[in-house]
């Protein structure tokens, strides 16, 4: 299983930096298998021994960036993916994931920066179209976000989470013929979405389908009894 197959890999850096305990890429390389396992304040242990030993190695820096975007302390995982830019400037997922984590901070304009950046980087990377159609969305700037989606589905038409950013952005444009194909694509991947299932349920609604709403927050109740269903 993968779980074995880590540890395998554990023991194996484990061994490394026993052999190596000056060598700061053993910590770096140790620090990404602890985050893999989720064993998050070992990872952030490694990473910082990693950066003592070489401040200049980048995979230190951004091993403890992954660390705490995962025990969601977006703020010290921005600080240290920007350390991780400095030393490694063409590493695309270095701007992803700091990207995301300016996402949940709000900070909309740099996350779309970072996502562009790294689109100049990698021009089909998918998790940078993803990212960025979310965070324009989310901007609402609605055109270029279902242009950021519509690339994004190019490379991977099958991404749900894309399906439902692109839907949600036509919906907010006015779009609500075509927002409810995407969720009806959406919901066919995944019956049990709840967001597609809330949002679908909130279009079917607006247009007086209240049958057609009803089932679909029926199902959402029974995903999640507490939910707000209304989606307006």
């Amino acid at each position: 299983s993968d779980l074995v197959l880590l540890s395998m890999l554990l023991s194996a850096y484990e061994t490394a930096a026993s052999l190596s305990p000056n060598a700061a890429l053993p910590y770096a390389d140790r620090s990404i298998l602890h985050y893999r396992m989720n064993a998050l304040a070992e990872a952030k242990a490694d990473a910082e021994k990693a950066i003592s030993l070489d401040p200049k190695l980048a995979p230190g820096w951004r091993a403890r960036a992954d660390a705490a975007a995962a025990l969601d302390q977006h703020e010290a995982a921005v600080r240290d993916y920007t350390q991780a830019a400095k030393r490694a400037p063409t590493h695309v997922y270095t701007y992803i994931h700091r990207g995301e984590s300016l996402v949940l901070l709000n900070r909309l304009d740099e996350a779309i920066a970072d996502f562009s950046q790294a689109l100049s980087l990698d021009p089909r990377n998918f998790d940078a179209f993803a990212n960025r159609c979310e965070a324009r969305r989310v901007k609402r700037d609605l055109g270029a976000a279902i242009a950021d989606c519509d690339a994004a589905l190019a490379i991977n038409p099958k991404a749900v989470f894309v399906l439902n950013a692109r839907a949600a952005a036509l919906n907010g444009a006015g779009r609500t013929a075509e927002a409810l194909a995407g969720f009806d694509a959406a919901l066919a991947l995944e019956p049990n979405n709840a967001f597609a299932r809330k949002m679908r349920g909130t279009i079917r609604f607006n247009s007086d389908d209240f049958a057609g709403a009803a089932a679909d927050y029926a199902v959402v109740t029974r995903m999640e009894p507490h939910s707000s269903l209304y989606q307006g």
